[in-house]
């Protein structure tokens, strides 16, 4: 009795001298899915021309599998691939950050079936993306890095994933984050504070209203949690404990120490020459507001350099946006906060297509 190879040889030699079954009946019969059937020809013949239900696969999916697994998947030869680009059906290139993205979520998703849960975290890394030989993500990753400073105390991984499903995860879920992120002398406590926020908020579920009642009780964070998502080793380097981390993030009376009134926080801008009666995104002069660059309840302080003079528009927009997250993950001298927040801010309005050229004068005119 023939074997699966030999039928199939068989069969291919038929329909190259004219005659034979349509090659969907020959898989039938052989019980072989149509692709694989394709695939076996294509090792008795490289020179096997791509088949119509071939072609309309990888267009379906060109723009989430990698070139090399199109390749591995079907038995191509490099004409085979050119073939394909001369009919204008273009694969994933090997460069650029939509290469980054598609061939990650092509791993999580396809390959290792992952779920975007917090386990994903600890179940993935760059040696995973060497392994699928994926490793230009890595290098693009690396670039990435290498243009945007903020993101240099952060892993690979973390840029690898938070391009492909953003602001699913924090930074320090995936392990190594260096040791400067957290020690920074202007905002290393700041982030730590936004750190266990999330914990406790997000994570926990526990209401801000609550947590006076509950921050002192010893469980109300403990070393496991802690572990799991990396930090108990990171608060180390600002606390000397985890009550004081804890009175630190949420202390006793804030509202009595933090605010201050519109009127002192103009006069702080305005004994440091600073603007105090317009909006420093559009100068209009009217319904001026003061904003807290990170916010209040994010850890911000009344200092100088954490407040800026906005009109009301403009200081709904910055409520709204999560911009302060930018600026705790920026590695940035805190005489530099303001322009930086400025020049974020602008970029966010251009990303949203806000309609807010209209308001006033466009947002870029300054004096």
């Amino acid at each position: 009795m023939k074997d699966t190879d030999q039928i199939i040889k068989d069969e291919y030699t038929k329909i190259k001298k004219g005659g034979g079954r349509p090659f969907h009946v020959i898989a039938q019969t052989l019980n072989l899915p149509l692709f694989e059937l394709y695939k076996r020809i294509r090792q008795i013949d490289p020179k096997f021309r791509l088949q119509i239900e071939e072609v309309n696969y990888i267009i379906q999916n060109r723009n989430r599998i990698p070139k090399f697994k199109i390749k591995e998947m079907f038995n191509l030869t490099n004409s085979l691939l050119s073939s394909l680009n001369a009919r204008g059906i273009k694969l994933i290139d090997d460069h650029g950050i939509g290469y980054m993205i598609n061939t990650t979520k092509w791993l999580i998703e396809e390959e290792l079936k992952l779920k975007l849960d917090d386990e994903l975290p600890l179940k993935i890394n760059e040696n995973l993306f060497r392994r699928y030989k994926l490793g230009r993500s890595r290098l693009i990753a690396y670039k990435i890095q290498k243009e945007n400073p903020e993101l240099y105390p952060f892993p690979s991984i973390f840029v690898m994933i938070d391009n492909a499903y953003p602001n699913i995860y924090k930074p320090w879920q995936f392990r190594a984050v260096k040791s400067e992120y957290w020690k920074d002398k202007e905002l290393g406590k700041i982030r730590l504070a936004d750190a266990l926020r999330w914990l406790v908020e997000e994570k926990k579920n526990i209401p801000r209203e609550n947590i006076p009642y509950l921050k002192h009780l010893r469980n109300f964070i403990t070393s496991k949690e802690l572990d799991y998502y990396h930090l108990r080793d990171a608060s180390q380097f600002q606390f000397n404990s985890q009550q004081e981390w804890i009175e630190y993030t949420y202390p006793e009376n804030k509202e009595k120490v933090d605010r201050e009134n519109t009127k002192a926080l103009r006069e702080k801008l305005k004994d440091a020459n600073r603007i105090f009666n317009m909006c420093e995104i559009c100068e209009f002069k009217d319904k001026t507001e003061i904003h807290h660059i990170i916010p209040i309840d994010n850890g911000g302080t009344n200092d100088i350099f954490n407040i800026i003079c906005l009109c009301s528009n403009h200081h709904a927009q910055a409520g709204k946006s999560s911009i302060h997250n930018k600026i705790l993950y920026s590695n940035i001298r805190k005489e530099d906060r303001v322009e930086h927040f400025i020049n974020l801010f602008r970029e966010e309005i251009i990303a949203v297509g806000s309609d807010n050229n209209a308001l006033h004068r466009p947002a870029g005119s300054r004096r």
